[in-house]
């Protein structure tokens, strides 16, 4: 038996334990045990409790669920991707109402975000209004774009003209669904 399966094991016995001494019902795995066998299960002494845990893995399993394991992995890269597209938002201006409209964000998130990016001071209130040639230029890019999702659409009209996502969502904004 592998150490960290030992280890494994004793944490889950610990575990279970605590929640029997901590709880009036019995865990899910234990239902089976009778009244009498909880009851003395939630009275052990310390000692006895290291002495049932040191043994853990003679009457526990542990096992790893791989398919569920590279399930999670995935969605940690996406949600890494997600936080990463965001940043990128926020770096180049992105003002709440599109934060919202594209990922959902809250003020209080938005604001939190900003801070932890070092940028609380820019891009407040109203932003500079395009002039019309650079308003052209945004609407031109942006149908040239119309197969493009609008998570990313945006981004390649910022960096593409330069012009920042707070101007940009302004440009655009009255005429998008």
């Amino acid at each position: 038996m592998s150490r960290t399966h030992k280890q494994l094991c004793k944490a889950a016995a610990q575990t279970l334990l605590v929640e029997l001494e901590h709880s009036y019902t019995a865990p899910q795995n234990l239902m089976s045990l009778s009244n009498n066998d909880l009851f003395f299960l939630a009275n052990l002494t310390y000692g006895q409790q290291k002495f049932l845990t040191e043994k853990a893995e003679q009457f526990m399993q542990v096992q790893v669920d791989l398919d569920g394991l590279r399930l999670k992995m995935k969605e940690i890269r996406e949600l890494e991707e997600l936080k990463e597209l965001e940043d990128n938002y926020l770096l180049l201006g992105a003002p709440l109402c599109l934060m919202r409209r594209l990922f959902g964000l809250h003020a209080a998130e938005f604001s939190h975000r900003r801070k932890l990016l070092n940028i609380g001071g820019t891009s407040n209130g109203r932003p500079r209004q395009c002039d019309e040639p650079t308003e052209h230029i945004i609407w031109m890019k942006w149908n040239e774009l119309r197969d493009v999702n609008e998570r990313h659409k945006f981004l390649r009209v910022a960096k593409e003209t330069g012009v920042d996502l707070h101007q940009i969502w302004s440009a655009l904004k009255d005429h998008l669904s």
